[in-house]
């Protein structure tokens, strides 16, 4: 089967590790599109950098360049024009070179778990099990496997590549999380961490404005109120996150941190909370201006990015009236200025 290929650098430029260990190349999967079809093996028993050059990562590869992609999910993704992970028109599939070295390594995306503290209404574990299938019960990634894999990335990114601790559980749960953050930063990489803030608390606040190559913190919040709060996270927690992110941009701004350390609040565009864009817009800018820093407005990862960013995200189709609601957010901040 011969498909119109979306837009996407995913099967050269990274890696994304399940906390059981297996890996894919995309982090894109949920519970009708995660199977044996995108995975690279686990690392276990397959090492990260065998999985760069392995026959199955050269398969994919092989198929999506000549636009076989029967049986994967990359046939009707959507990111490639929704997030700004898209290929740049000069290097397109199809081009000259080496098909297995199109694009250098720049990102390891890492599930540290798959238990989360909340239980939002949009979450791919909601009426459904647990994790996808074929990937066993929640728990947590082992240290071990994780740093066999970091040393891997190091040598394959040269250094300069960026490790991001997000997928469907909350970071921030792993017993061991300052631990790996401060091997990652010991391998001078740069870390990126999504997490919903509920446990951000000052000490995690401390340790990584410490970290010199520390990049971005996101958190995903999803209302401006606190009952639509309740309503699409389910979680009485609003008063406590604000309070964490209000911690975190005093201590980056009297660290003069400003500009190194980005720091994103998120929105995911839903019917329930379609209301409370503008004022959602209108309350972070003011707060990022509060500490002296210049907001931007990001839909989908597409935007004028800064250090401190209101990022409005939906993936079309994910749920009911996605598209229309995202068009009618864009509209209403469009008309705003």
């Amino acid at each position: 089967m011969t498909t119109a290929m979306p837009i996407c650098k995913a099967l050269w430029d990274g890696f994304v590790v399940h906390w059981t260990g297996t890996v894919y190349p995309c982090s894109l999967l949920c519970a009708e599109s995660c199977s044996n079809s995108l995975s690279l093996g686990n690392l276990a028993e397959i090492p990260l950098a065998a999985m760069y050059q392995g026959a199955a990562l050269r398969t994919l590869r092989r198929r999506y360049l000549a636009g076989n992609l029967g049986g994967l999910c990359c046939a009707h993704c959507t990111k490639g024009d929704l997030c700004g992970s898209h290929l740049d028109e000069a290097r397109a599939p199809g081009g000259a070179g080496d098909p297995d070295e199109l694009y250098p390594v720049t990102r390891l995306e890492v599930s540290l778990t798959d238990k989360c503290n909340m239980l939002c209404i949009m979450c791919p574990k909601v009426g459904r099990r647990e994790n996808p299938p074929g990937l066993g019960r929640a728990g947590y990634i082992d240290p071990a496997l994780f740093a066999g894999a970091l040393r891997d990335f190091r040598d394959l990114s040269k250094g300069r590549g960026l490790v991001c601790l997000h997928w469907v559980g909350e970071p921030t749960l792993h017993p061991a999380l300052p631990a790996i953050l401060r091997s990652i930063d010991a391998c001078g990489l740069g870390i990126a961490l999504v997490t919903n803030g509920i446990r951000f608390l000052p000490a995690l606040t401390d340790l990584i404005v410490g970290m010199p190559h520390a990049a971005l913190v996101s958190f995903s919040i999803n209302a401006s109120t606190e009952g639509t709060y309740r309503t699409v996270n389910n979680s009485k927690q609003f008063a406590r996150v604000l309070g964490n992110i209000e911690y975190l941009l005093a201590r980056r701004s009297a660290a003069k941190r400003t500009k190194e350390l980005a720091v994103s609040v998120t929105f995911v565009v839903l019917s329930e909370n379609l209301g409370e864009a503008v004022p959602f817009r209108d309350y972070w800018f003011g707060r990022y201006r509060h500490h002296g820093a210049e907001p931007s407005l990001v839909f989908n990862g597409k935007g004028a990015a800064s250090a401190s960013q209101v990022d409005f995200l939906v993936e079309a189709g994910a749920f009911p009236r996605a598209k229309e609601n995202f068009l009618e957010v864009q509209a209403r901040l469009g008309a705003r200025g």
